[in-house]
């Protein structure tokens, strides 16, 4: 698996767990609120695994391609608001940061 293929994958991930963690707050505070209690405790699990991935393998791949800070910066706040990763995987393509495989 390439830097590229890995940070697209761990983003994509992230964002779908993200987008879980929502619906199950929205079951929990809207809809029903016993059901909600079980799916926020899995989807906030499988999201913080998840969260934590994307953090470990953003900063294996800065290092790897020696990223300047701001964008190492840059990939670690993109993983706060819902779905960002997904821009900022796709800014950092376009960008040309991602290009070859591991040395």
């Amino acid at each position: 698996m390439t830097p590229s293929r890995l940070l697209t994958t761990v983003s994509i991930a992230e964002a779908i767990t993200w987008a879980f963690l929502l619906v199950a707050m929205g079951c929990k505070y809207l809809w029903a609120p016993e059901l909600g209690d079980t799916l926020v405790a899995w989807a906030g699990a499988a999201h913080g695994t998840v969260f934590l991935s994307y953090l470990f393998a953003g900063v294996v791949i800065s290092a790897h391609y020696r990223w300047p800070l701001w964008a190492v910066v840059f990939g670690g706040l993109s993983s706060i608001p819902p779905f960002v990763t997904l821009v900022f995987d796709w800014w950092m393509h376009r960008k040309g940061m991602l290009a070859g495989g591991w040395d």
